[in-house]
């Protein structure tokens, strides 16, 4: 009881991103830190009785003829747009980095796919599903909405939400891979995965990944991944360390492996899942190699100056080396938007890593060019 009650509080928005009263002067979309232009959209009601609407946000001096990357951020329950955008500080590097932001709003409830699950529960999965109407329908027609609208460069579309607007982004980029080349999964879990997360164990991330590969059918293909988890998270207390969160990393690894195996892999994806200590470095003679696999020799410890400790693990192309994969465990941080936030009033974990930065740090590596995605290390 004690377990489901915290979850329960995770789930409403991001447990410290502190709402506070605005300011009856404070404008009804404001910039957050960008000096660009916000717009509201009206989407519609769909048939569950919800009124979608979402923002996009152009940074300054973008003209129509500009083809820019596009950046959908969904947020987390009893939050909004606005609040997503206040937490995130994304419009202000959407500025310096030269990006569209769309931020999807349901009307300030959970996104459905937190709820749902593929594997071990026999709910209602509309909202995780293609073409029946749901959630993961309305995210990625608002995502194509925008690239027309604003002549995004469909090559360069990302998606990434924090706690329920994490687990919807799995769900949607699981249901329309041919729209992101990468997606990013804060405080959430994996494709299909409910908030149940918090207690799964590895064993089961096989058949989460089996089933999540089964709905992106030919549309499929390798899919970069950006996963950051707080060691306080109430979704990672049953799991061990950032639960939720490592098992969105080690399902999104084997996903990857099932749609390109190895012949040294008995078993696609099994390799991924050794414990790092097991694992042979990239281009070994080892017994199990898997075609993506975390590199021991890459994870690496760090310090917010002043502030929270963390580890950052690496999972690579092991011919290529080309990293397609991060996971974030950041020590004594809760369930919220990792970094701080320049709006006073919501504010994320100033003594974390930011996500908005590294999770654009990652994504600007990737292409979505004639169904594959590219990787370019050196990208800018």
């Amino acid at each position: 009881m004690r377990r489901l009650l915290a979850l329960s509080v995770a789930l409403v928005g991001l447990a410290g991103v502190t709402l506070a009263g605005p300011s009856s002067a404070a404008p009804k979309y404001p910039l957050e830190g960008g000096k660009g232009h916000v717009t509201h959209h009206p989407y519609g009601k769909a048939a569950n009785g919800i009124t979608y609407d979402y923002l996009v946000y152009t940074p300054v001096g973008w003209k129509r003829s500009d083809r820019l990357p596009v950046y959908v951020v969904l947020h987390g329950c009893a939050t909004s747009a606005s609040v997503m955008a206040g937490a995130t500080w994304m419009n202000a590097l959407a500025d310096v980095e030269r990006f569209l932001v769309v931020y999807p709003d349901n009307g300030g409830g959970c996104w459905r796919a937190v709820s749902d699950d593929i594997v071990i529960t026999a709910t209602d999965q509309t909202d995780i599903t293609r073409g029946l109407g749901g959630e993961a329908d309305i995210v990625a027609n608002i995502t194509k909405r925008t690239i027309t609208g604003y002549h995004g460069d469909a090559t360069r579309v990302y998606l990434a939400g924090g706690s329920a607007g994490a687990f919807q982004t799995a769900s949607t980029a699981m249901a329309y891979p041919e729209l992101y080349a990468a997606v990013g999964i804060v405080a959430g879990g994996g494709p299909g995965m409910a908030v149940t997360c918090a207690g799964y164990p590895t064993a089961v991330v096989p058949a989460y990944a089996q089933r999540a590969v089964e709905r992106m059918g030919r549309r499929a293909h390798m899919l970069p991944f950006f996963v950051i988890g707080g060691t306080l998270d109430p979704l990672g207390m049953a799991g061990g360390v950032a639960g939720c969160s490592q098992r969105a990393y080690e399902e999104l690894l084997y996903i990857n492996n099932l749609l390109r195996p190895n012949a040294k892999a008995p078993v696609p994806g099994a390799c991924g899942l050794l414990p790092e200590e097991a694992t042979p470095p990239p281009h070994s003679a080892g017994v199990c190699v898997d075609s993506y696999m975390t590199n021991p020799y890459a994870t690496q410890r760090g310090q917010v100056p002043g502030g929270h400790t963390y580890t950052r693990r690496s999972a690579q192309d092991t011919s290529t080396l080309c990293e397609i994969g991060q996971e974030w465990v950041v020590d004594d941080m809760g369930h919220t938007w990792p970094g701080p936030s320049g709006n006073r009033v919501v504010q994320g974990d100033p003594k974390a890593p930011s996500a908005t930065k590294l999770s654009w740090q990652f994504f600007k590596r990737f292409r979505l060019e004639h169904g594959q995605v590219v990787c370019h290390p050196g990208a800018v």
